[in-house]
């Protein structure tokens, strides 16, 4: 396995030299690392794991590739104006600060914006154009 160093990835995740390529990256050669771990766990005749727990092991593992990792290939088709984004941080501070108890976001039927369920506003996504 790769020797982890946590303060070069704090360092990566600091507003002065955030670097996601290196943050993901790191974490998908981590994510390998702990497949190859699992299979080999899972497969040992000395370690004698049920197939059960080696199943929701590799389950876990198969969640968890799809969903955090898939984000570093994903296009972004749009943004929030900062307008918006100011709303929403408010939200999330009021949260913080007691004076709410919660926000709750989910994708418009037509996927064109985000809309808070408690106080049922939609914040519309701006399509981006390609510059050439």
């Amino acid at each position: 396995m790769s020797e982890y160093d946590p303060d070069q990835m704090r360092s990566f995740m600091t507003e002065e030299n955030y670097h996601p390529g290196a943050v993901l990256s790191e974490l998908k050669r981590k994510v390998a690392d702990l497949r190859h771990l699992t299979d080999l766990i899972t497969n040992s005749r000395a370690m004698r794991v049920s197939d059960n727990r080696g199943a929701i092991g590799d389950d876990l593992l198969k969640a968890y590739e799809t969903t955090m990792l898939a984000y570093g290939d994903v296009k972004q088709i749009g943004r929030l104006s900062n307008d918006q984004q100011r709303e929403i941080l408010v939200m999330v501070d009021d949260i913080l600060r007691g004076k709410r108890e919660y926000a709750h976001f989910q994708l418009t039927r037509n996927c064109d914006g985000i809309k808070e369920l408690f106080t049922n506003k939609t914040y519309l996504i701006t399509k981006q154009q390609d510059k050439k």
